[in-house]
């Protein structure tokens, strides 16, 4: 069976302007853009994201679906090393092997093959080439034309190395990279972009995927943008790292080497590794997936609480305590409104920003 990971996307004029895009076969991809070509780029992250938390959680990866008809649709394909440890993770479900018989069968380290299966880990290709072919599963690069988009705003085109899984194929993909200076204001977006539509669905407590799928976009999209930061100390330093290449630590080294000061970076750390602050908080569920399955919530069954449901802290299994008796939607409010405030601090207080 070959697995195409090329995803129609619907596109819909937003009241306020721009554009939203919603996918028929992830519910859980909804983002927006100022424009289309914005929007575009933006639902190509957003399924790399919607992709990673079926990985993780061990749901289905469907099918492309056939385009719906009398809408403005686009189709965006899944990059290459996320769309291998889907197709991967697709594999070993159909054949019915745990990852460590997998690891017995191949010989492959089982530490391994969790990185493999791990959307936050960098494999390689090769290496999940390999392991695809010890399955059945033949990795396909294409090259396909792409339409560079037309906006006032420049875009970097990424090389297409379209990737498909054969029965031994997997699809076609681009992606485009935005400016630095708009990562954080984005994925701050697209985080109340998930909190309003959480806020429309008037049904808080509902405990079912779609609920569950807007609430970690949220902490994904949160978390994202207090890292999108990284990037603008980064451009503002002339740390000169590659996009891939920045993160803590590699921000910290480069500007211990290069005698710089960042105030942004260094309030950005201290709160960060403060067990008792909101974004060490924040971190620990954006992480938590990854390695626990998914957010837990103490449910609550009656109707005389003040509150509704409660995240837990995933350190303790308790109820958290960042925010005290305080609601699953009105954390996620509370969360926006820490992140967008500390973006702003970091960018008051470090001229180069």
């Amino acid at each position: 069976m070959t697995h195409e990971f090329a995803y129609p996307v619907v596109l819909a004029k937003d009241a306020s302007g721009g554009y939203v895009v919603s996918c028929p076969d992830l519910p859980e991809l909804l983002t927006q853009g100022e424009d289309r070509a914005e929007a575009l780029a933006s639902a190509i992250d957003a399924l790399e994201e919607a992709i990673a938390g079926r990985v993780r959680r061990g749901d289905d990866i469907p099918d492309p679906s056939e385009p719906p008809e009398n809408q403005d649709v686009e189709l965006i394909r899944l990059p290459p090393i996320m769309a291998a440890k889907a197709a991967l993770a697709i594999a070993l479900r159909e054949s019915g092997l745990s990852q460590s018989a997998f690891a017995r069968e191949t010989g492959v380290d089982e530490k391994e093959v969790r990185r493999l299966l791990d959307p936050r880990h960098p494999s390689k290709l090769p290496r999940l080439q390999k392991a695809l072919l010890s399955v059945g599963r033949e990795v396909e690069i294409r090259v396909v034309p792409v339409a560079r988009p037309s906006s006032p705003r420049e875009f970097d085109q990424v090389p297409s190395q379209p990737c498909r899984v054969r029965e031994a194929k997997q699809p076609g993909y681009s992606t485009m990279a935005r400016s630095t200076d708009r990562r954080a204001d984005e994925k701050l977006r697209f985080a109340k972009v998930h909190l309003r539509e959480l806020i429309d669905h008037g049904q808080v407590g509902g405990h079912d995927e779609w609920e569950t799928a807007h609430q970690e976009s949220c902490f994904y999209h949160l978390a994202g943008a207090v890292e999108a930061v990284l990037h603008e100390i980064n451009a503002g330093y002339g740390l000169n790292l590659g996009l891939k290449d920045i993160d803590w630590n590699t921000v910290r080294a480069k500007l211990t080497t290069s005698n710089q000061s960042s105030p942004a970076f260094d309030l950005l750390l201290a709160t960060k590794t403060d067990k008792s602050s909101w974004l060490w908080q924040l971190f620990e569920w954006r992480n938590h997936g990854a390695h626990r399955g998914r957010v837990g919530k103490m449910i609550h069954l009656s109707t005389s609480r003040v509150v509704d449901d409660e995240f837990k802290d995933p350190r303790t299994g308790e109820v958290q305590s960042v925010y005290p008796k305080v609601g699953c939607l009105d954390v996620l409010r509370r969360l926006t409104e820490d992140v967008e405030q500390l973006i702003d601090r970091c960018r008051s207080i470090d001229p180069r920003l």
